[in-house]
């Protein structure tokens, strides 16, 4: 109950992450791994990050940058927080 509470508050942020990752990124490859929602970026990044997180979506810049598990534990930070602050 609480993980949904924490997904619906993060929604807004993570519905303007889709539209990032479909229409400027190009994204391919999606999944849906340990609670984030995961995509692979085809073109570049603002900033050119190994990887972005918007709401409960996360945008890699390749395949071999999401299996970085230091950069996974990263990510799954910033959906966290996420999930606790929402919009804010």
């Amino acid at each position: 109950m609480i993980k949904l509470l924490g997904y619906t508050w993060s929604l807004p942020h993570t519905l303007i992450g889709l539209a990032v990752a479909l229409l400027g990124y190009r994204a391919k490859d999606w999944r849906w791994r340990r609670g984030a929602l995961e995509a692979i970026a085809t073109r570049d990044m603002i900033g050119k990050p190994a990887g972005q997180t918007w709401g409960c979506l996360i945008v890699y810049r390749s395949e071999c940058t999401r299996e970085l598990d230091w950069l996974q534990i990263h990510e799954r930070a910033h959906v966290r927080h996420s999930l606790w602050l929402g919009p804010v």
